[in-house]
Formats: structure tokens, C-alpha cells, sequence
């Protein structure tokens, strides 16, 4: 991609000097560049922000030109940040005196009508909020099992590292280093990580695999260090004893604090007793490598995958359960998706649209993945719903428009319609038709504090609870958020659509549902229940379904 050719389409955009030719140019340029997009929001905001202020201007220059002498015109307000509503509604039209910034404001409001696939709706009316992109000194590239200490937020698969301690209780990490070092550190432990080529070991074992790119790699302890000179090595702090280094392949060096140094070639090993070094058998059996990480979750993921599938059985038939999709076909047609639940009528059997079959959370287990604009699963879910809860495991990859859909009803028009999304900020949300076509606020959405910002690409466990009076939202077991939610009629979705929303475009749903677009990502379990699940239900949802990798 031509950054520089990028910016002068952006900037002849703003300025609505593209031509025809140049307009399909900077399409093709955002469809394909996330970067790009990000370049383009960073933009709108300005412009966005540029609105506001405008908009507040010309409201105190129309006040002080009707305010009576006697009264004081309050002065321009500074900028400031606003806080993003969490209950969201059309908005009203903007003050008509304030003509000169309408096509500022069109810039933060609309992101290329023509681009199908990143439209805004008139009921949010600020851009996208895509993560900046993050630069740290390494990347936490596996968990396996792990169990943080309280004090310690929980890591994600994926999630960009800055300098900091990480303290597990129990499992194993693996971490890569932007220079290319890789360490595998077993629990109890912690370390933490200094540069983009080094870390300091406090407790616990750590083994490094050091690529000639990272030559140099050192391991700090309270009294000793190892530099690498190309190698893997091993270290051990236990909580009582003395530390031990271990060299795999290649050689390191090793100082102590009182400066005693030695060269430790392949296959030795040394302990440190204050200043000196006492050299001991190596024993590579003692440690945690790559190649025993890689089997050992391999008899993890087995053993959770059994278990999960005998407590899967057990949740298909719960005395509320409507829709229990376990994305295990058994050898059943492939275009077919079987609903679980006890007695469950055919019709309740998803249809398979254009999604293929794909890995879910355990090599053996089975997903959806939907990355086309028409891929999804339909159904009809016939009744209505004084209460519901929505469960599901999702690996989203991206959020690219307002709803992403995840179960979404039939546009019948019809009060009470629910739907189910995620929203394009990594919250998740819930909305159900509460007026008629053409009523200025015809939803009602609630949505979650924002999730996904790191959790893209991994699975995540996202459930909703509508309990007649109250909205709840789960994600890892965890409460995300609930609000007060009165309906004035029950919830109901007939036909429905799991990963995607075409009726909206095709019945031509006013702006108000025109930024609704498809899931991209993988499912590999969904219920729907009539009734509303409790805070230990969902959590041990989660305990019983996830990966070991959360």
C-alpha cells in the first residue's frame, strides 16, 4: 500500500474533491488495509472533534446575538472528552445555523457511504473505535492452564507485553520476545520482563530458546545472571534452596554478584550458592521446554474436550433450553446444524448458508466459521419470552460495523424483536424493538463495557441474561454489565439468523439498523433458553468450557 498516495486521497475526501476513479482507489485501499482504516478514523476524529466545537461556537454566538442585555453569555466551553453513552438512541439533527462544518461533521459520521461493509449508523454518531495499534518488548504467544496471581490481571493469547512483572500461580507461558527469544516459564512463578532481550527471573523455572537474532539474551536473578551466547538454557529459583542454570544446547555465561563468572557448555549445569558456583549433573527432565509444552497441552485439550461434552450433554437438556447448538455434526449432513435440546422440533435445526467447518477450542471439536458477507446459520425459534438467556463461545477476528451480528431476528416489524451483537467498540449487545417503524427511538440496546479490544482472535465465552426487568451481560463467566431493561411487550424471534443480518438491507430497515453487518469469526456452541440463567450457572458455563488458554 502507498501511504503517501493514501493520505492524498484521504485528504481530497475531507475536502470532497475525489473524483469517480479516485474514489473506487481509496475503497479498494480500506477494504484491504486495516491500517489504512485506522489512518482514515484517526482523521474523523479530528473532524469529529472539529464538529463539536463548532457546533458549541455557533450556540453561544446565537445566544449572545438574542440574549437580552441584562444577561451574561456563558464563554466557549474547552474541549473535553465525552463519555460514550451505554443505552444508545437516534440522535437529533444538528443546529441548522452551523452550515460551514456539515461537511466536517459528514466526515466523523460516515466512513465512505460506498463501503458496504464499514457504515455507520445516524443512532452512533461517533467513528469506530479501533485499538490503537500497541507496541511492546514481547508477546504473550501461549497460556497453557494458567492461573494468575490475584494481584496479577489475567493475559490473553496474542496480548502485546510492555516491561512488568507476571506472576502465575500455576500452569505455563510462553512468551516471545520482539528481538526473538522465546521463553517458557512454568508456575509457580514470576518474572519480569525488561528489555525486548532480557527479563529477571524472581521465583519459579524459565526455559530459553535463543535464535541467532537475539544472541546476547540475559536472565537476571538476585544473584547471578546468564547471557546467552547461543543456546537453550534452563533456570530454577525455587521458593527454598539454591538456583540452578541448565544448558540444553549451545553455551552461556554466568556471573554471580560477587563477579565469579564461568563459561557453561551443553548438556552442564551449575548452582549457585551465593557467590560460587557448584557444578551439578544437567538434567533437562527437570524443566519445561517447547516440545513438552506442545504435548502436554495436546493431553490437556483431550481431557477438556471429554469433559466438555459430558456437561454439554447435560445443558442440552435443561428444562428451559430451546436451541442447543453444539457444532458436533456426528457425521450428520454438513449443511445442517442439529439443536440439541430435549424435543426439539425440526424447524429449530439450522440451515448452514455459505459458513465453512473449521477447529473449535479443542483440536476434535468442531466450529463454524463465517468469513464471507453471507455466510450464516438460519432458523426459526416460534414463541414469546417473558425472560431468555443467550449463550455463546466466539473467536471474533474483527468488528468492522456497529452490530456484528451474532443471533439476529427476522425484520418482521414487530415489537418485541430481540437481537444479539457485538458492538464495533468490543462490547457486547442486546436490543429489542420497542415502537413501530418510523418512531424516532424504536430500540432499546444495552450494552457491556468493551471486551474484545485484546481478546480478538481467541475464544471467549459471551452470554446475556434477560430476566423480565434487567439486562445482564457475561464474558468469561464474569458480570460485564446489567441495566434495567421494562419491555412493553414480550421478547420473540421467529425466524432468525445466527452470524449475519441480510433482511435489514433487503427490506430497505431505516439508518437507524443500517450499520448491521456480519459476524467474521468461528462459533462453536450457542443456546438460546426461555428462562434467565444465574451468575453460578454461567460461570460454570465458562469452567466447564474453556480452553485452558484463558
Amino acid at each position: 500500500m502507498n501511504r503517501e498516495r493514501l493520505e492524498i486521497l484521504i485528504d481530497r475526501y475531507f475536502d470532497q474533491l475525489l473524483s469517480a476513479d479516485e474514489k473506487a482507489e481509496l475503497e479498494q485501499m480500506l477494504l484491504e488495509s486495516a491500517s489504512a482504516r485506522e489512518q482514515f478514523w484517526e482523521l474523523a476524529r479530528w473532524h469529529g472533534a472539529l464538529r463539536q466545537l463548532a457546533q458549541e461556537e455557533w450556540g453561544r454566538r446565537d445566544a449572545a446575538a438574542t440574549t437580552a442585555p441584562n444577561l451574561r453569555v456563558m464563554p466557549a466551553p474547552q474541549p473535553r472528552a465525552v463519555a460514550k453513552p451505554r443505552v444508545v438512541h437516534a440522535q437529533a439533527t444538528p443546529h441548522a445555523n452551523a452550515r460551514w462544518w456539515i461537511p466536517l461533521a459528514a466526515a466523523a459520521l460516515v466512513m465512505l457511504g460506498f463501503i458496504g461493509g464499514l457504515r455507520l449508523s445516524q443512532n452512533n454518531l461517533e467513528p469506530a473505535e479501533f485499538p490503537a495499534p500497541t507496541k511492546g518488548i514481547a508477546v504473550l504467544s501461549h497460556a497453557s492452564s494458567a492461573i494468575w496471581a490475584d494481584e496479577n490481571p489475567a493475559h490473553q493469547n496474542g496480548e502485546v507485553l510492555n516491561a512488568g512483572s507476571l506472576k502465575l500461580k500455576a500452569g505455563a507461558l510462553q512468551i516471545e520476545f520482539t528481538r526473538g527469544a522465546r521463553v517458557v516459564v512454568e508456575g509457580p512463578a514470576e518474572i519480569e520482563l525488561l528489555t525486548d532481550n532480557s527479563c529477571a527471573l524472581q521465583s519459579g523455572k524459565l526455559v530459553a530458546t535463543v535464535p541467532e537474532p537475539a544472541h546476547g539474551f540475559k536472565v537476571r536473578a538476585r544473584d547471578f545472571s546468564v547471557i546467552d551466547y547461543g543456546t537453550q538454557f534452563g533456570c530454577a529459583i525455587p521458593l527454598t534452596g539454591s538456583p540452578e542454570v541448565h544448558v540444553f544446547r549451545g553455551a552461556v555465561g554466568v556471573e554471580t554478584s560477587a563477579s565469579v563468572k564461568t563459561e557453561l557448555r551443553e548438556n552442564n549445569a551449575v548452582r549457585v550458592n551465593g557467590s560460587q558456583l557448584q557444578q551439578i549433573p544437567a538434567n533437562p527432565d527437570a524443566f519445561l521446554t517447547e516440545e513438552k509444552l506442545t504435548l502436554l497441552d495436546k493431553d490437556n485439550a483431550r481431557a477438556r474436550l471429554a469433559a466438555w461434552r459430558e456437561s454439554s450433554a447435560a445443558f442440552s437438556r435443561h428444562k428451559g433450553m430451546l436451541v442447543h447448538f453444539d457444532f458436533e455434526n456426528n457425521g450428520e449432513a454438513d449443511h445442517t446444524l442439529v439443536n440439541r435440546a430435549v424435543n426439539a422440533a425440526s424447524q429449530t435445526n439450522g440451515s448452514i448458508i455459505g459458513c465453512e467447518w473449521a477447529q473449535g477450542r479443542w483440536p476434535g471439536k468442531g466450529a463454524l466459521e463465517f468469513k464471507r458477507g453471507d455466510d450464516c446459520v438460519r432458523l426459526a425459534v416460534p414463541g414469546e419470552f417473558r425472560a431468555m438467556t443467550l449463550v455463546a463461545w466466539v473467536r471474533a477476528d474483527s468488528l468492522p460495523f456497529g452490530e456484528n451480528s451474532l443471533v439476529m431476528a427476522d425484520d418482521r416489524a414487530q415489537l418485541g424483536e430481540a437481537n444479539w451483537y457485538l458492538f464495533r467498540d468490543g462490547s457486547l449487545g442486546w436490543s429489542a424493538r420497542v415502537a413501530a417503524r418510523g418512531a424516532r427511538e424504536q430500540w432499546h440496546h444495552v450494552h457491556s463495557t468493551p471486551l474484545f479490544r485484546s481478546a480478538l482472535g481467541s475464544w471467549r465465552l459471551v452470554a446475556t441474561v434477560f430476566d423480565g426487568s434487567t439486562v445482564t451481560h457475561y464474558f468469561d463467566g464474569k458480570n460485564a454489565g446489567s441495566e434495567l431493561a421494562r419491555l412493553p411487550t414480550p421478547l420473540h424471534f421467529g425466524p432468525l439468523e445466527i452470524g449475519n443480518s441480510t433482511r435489514a438491507f433487503a427490506n430497505n430497515e431505516p439508518t437507524d439498523r443500517a450499520n448491521v453487518g456480519n459476524f467474521f469469526g468461528r462459533i462453536d456452541e450457542l443456546a438460546i433458553l426461555s428462562v434467565p440463567l444465574n451468575a453460578a450457572e454461567i460461570a460454570e458455563l465458562y469452567e466447564h468450557g474453556r480452553t485452558g488458554e484463558q
